[in-house]
């Protein structure tokens, strides 16, 4: 059993590397309007995505093509043997990275 200080390492070591993939992700030009940004820049996030999900566990990791040109991140990961059949239902994650292009009004929070 881990004692509460391994546990705060761990999870202070998790969350610096959590934050340094945030900062790699949010320095590509991902903006999808390739008037403004090539499209290379979106594709380079992509497979950046789909390499860390691989390092954290997924399989078959892809990119698939949409028909909008920019690539969908696809992965599974299975559910942990100690919990099937209870949690052995699908579960879809969903994630969108809302870019606002320079110049534009950018929401208060």
């Amino acid at each position: 059993m881990t004692n509460n200080t391994d546990l705060k390492s761990s999870v202070t070591k998790l969350l610096s590397d959590a934050r340094a993939d945030l900062e790699h992700l949010v320095s590509f030009q991902s903006v999808a309007n390739e008037a403004l940004f090539p499209l290379e820049e979106c594709l380079t996030a992509a497979r950046y995505t789909a390499t860390a999900l691989t390092g954290a566990g997924l399989r078959n990791v892809q990119l698939i093509d949409m028909p909008y040109g920019h690539p969908a991140v696809f992965g599974r990961r299975p559910a942990l043997q100690a919990l099937q059949p209870c949690f052995s239902t699908r579960t879809t994650t969903f994630n969108h990275r809302l870019v606002t292009p320079p110049g534009k009004h950018r929401p208060s929070s």
